[in-house]
């Protein structure tokens, strides 16, 4: 009981220098998550699950963007604890379903990738956060603090870890890849993965127009097999440049696996949300990530497991061209990523104040673990 103090009482001196908001719908009171917040020279937070986000007190403004709610732009000293946010309707216009071709435009925004998204050198700074839970309790958690480095679009991300911090590593589950592969492998946008990959194994449908400031945004719904997969999701483009904004997917496989000695892994669901963000320059670039898989483990004794494996990815404070620095991987991600972690600088705290806090589950997790 003591750890789990501790935990908490680290989590609560944070607030010295910033404060927790929460963002909330003005008319429903429903918490908001994954809210963009920006701030100035590219910099940038989003809110959690639980729609909170950890302000900083030397912001001066605060601009807050989602795409299913009016903007807003909001002084730091006008804050107390919950920011609401106004929806928006999404409007099913008549004259644009009848004219409006979901796949012409979705290979106009394949197409338009160099130009609506940064390809030239980046530097972001980042969170990625890991958790594991085996049989709906929490085993294993990993924190880091990183830069990535990308020369263009055609080239995939590199990363040095900075700062970390972790639970004792589970001995059961080897998590490979680990932020390096997890953020080549979600920016779908810069590989033109997923998806993208065969608009000819889905069908589209165009399902509404969000209008915000002068702007308008299309959602088209999607739903298909790929991979042995049945898929189904939507995404939002920007009808100004076709600039692809937010994809959601989940997937299930289409056929039931028996588990054996044979076939000891079945995956039963997968599900991602990715969210892409305009910097000063107008272009876009990775802002969030996050990526769930429900998997279930056959072991030598013929037990059987399920475990969920959550990552989260948070980019900010973007800098281009010449200002950026060349970075090489600073680990094997061909090791077990929850295996090699320990030679990092270790972080104090269970939580980043100025990216992503963490959520109520998060937190549970970690009393699971030290319990």
């Amino acid at each position: 009981m003591k750890k789990i103090l501790l935990i908490t009482l680290i989590i609560n001196s944070l607030m010295v220098h910033a404060q927790e908001i929460m963002v909330v719908d003005s008319i429903s009171m429903a918490p908001i998550p994954f809210v963009n917040i920006s701030y100035h020279n590219n910099r940038g937070a989003i809110t959690n699950d639980d729609g909170n986000f950890i302000l900083n007190k030397d912001e001066i403004y605060v601009q807050l963007s989602h795409l299913n709610y009016k903007i807003k732009k909001i002084h730091s000293t006008d804050i107390k604890d919950t920011i609401y946010l106004n929806p928006l309707v999404n409007e099913l216009d008549e004259v644009v379903l009848e004219t409006f071709s979901t796949k012409d435009s979705i290979e106009k925004a394949i197409s338009n990738i160099k130009l609506n998204y940064v390809n030239e050198p980046i530097n972001q700074e980042g969170i990625f956060r890991y958790s594991l839970k085996e049989n709906n309790k929490g085993v294993e958690m990993i924190e880091s603090i990183f830069t990535s480095y990308r020369p263009n679009l055609s080239k995939p991300y590199t990363c040095r870890i900075n700062k970390i911090k972790r639970t004792e590593p589970f001995e059961h589950v080897d998590f490979y890849g680990g932020l390096i592969d997890v953020l080549n492998k979600v920016d779908i946008v810069r590989r033109q993965g997923g998806i993208f990959e065969d608009l000819e194994d889905f069908d589209f449908r165009f399902s509404g127009t969000i209008i915000r400031e002068g702007e308008s945004f299309y959602k088209i719904n999607f739903s298909g097999e790929q991979d042995n997969f049945t898929r189904k999701g939507y995404l939002y483009l920007n009808s100004k440049d076709l600039a692809i904004l937010e994809i959601y997917q989940e997937s299930k496989p289409k056929n039931d696996i028996e588990l054996n000695k044979n076939q000891p892994v079945r995956i039963n669901s997968t599900g991602s949300l990715i969210k892409y963000m305009p910097l000063d320059n107008g272009n876009y670039v990775l802002s969030f990530a996050r990526v769930i898989n429900d998997i279930d483990g056959y072991f030598e004794d013929k037990s059987i497991y399920n475990y969920v494996l959550e990552n989260k990815l948070a980019l900010t404070h973007s800098k281009l061209g010449q200002n950026t620095t060349k970075i090489k991987n600073n680990y094997n991600e061909k090791d077990a990523f929850n295996k090699i972690t320990g030679k990092f600088e270790k972080k104090r705290e269970w939580t980043n104040i100025d990216i992503l806090p963490m959520t109520n589950d998060e937190l549970q997790i970690l009393n699971e673990i030290y319990q």
